[in-house]
């Protein structure tokens, strides 16, 4: 599971897609890193910003001018495209995906997936489609 989540972070991890962003703010970058390696874990934007080096506002501004979202949006995306990763490309069990994204509580997890691509967690593991 965890060269999964290693080769995931490669290919799908928008701070290292130099394509998409070639100059970055050096905070927003940090932040994106942080995110990135700790899903797993619960942290607040708060706490993302002093390990940032910038201001909460600061961070929030950063988020919105540089990317259009905002630092929980950003985040719960991530986390969402990570547990489809693992659903679809993976034979763990859903309730270790959902530990592994960072929603530990399996009927939320089961809830938020649900109403971001409209299908269960065991739905997207059986169809195992490549649109979510």
């Amino acid at each position: 599971a965890r060269v999964w989540d290693l080769l995931w972070q490669v290919v799908d991890c928008p701070v290292l897609d130099q394509a998409v962003k070639p100059v970055m703010h050096p905070a927003l970058r940090k932040a994106l890193l942080d995110i990135e390696n700790h899903l797993d874990q619960a942290f607040s934007v708060k706490d993302l910003a002093k390990s940032s080096g910038v201001s909460h506002n600061q961070l929030i501004r950063l988020f919105r001018k540089e990317l259009d979202v905002t630092v929980v949006a950003y985040i719960r995306e991530r986390r969402l495209r990570r547990a489809a990763h693992f659903l679809r490309h993976t034979n763990m069990p859903i309730k270790q995906i959902a530990v592994d994204v960072g929603i530990p509580n399996l009927q939320h997890f089961n809830h938020v997936v649900n109403k971001a691509f409209g299908r269960s967690p065991s739905a997207i593991r059986e169809v195992g489609e490549t649109s979510v």
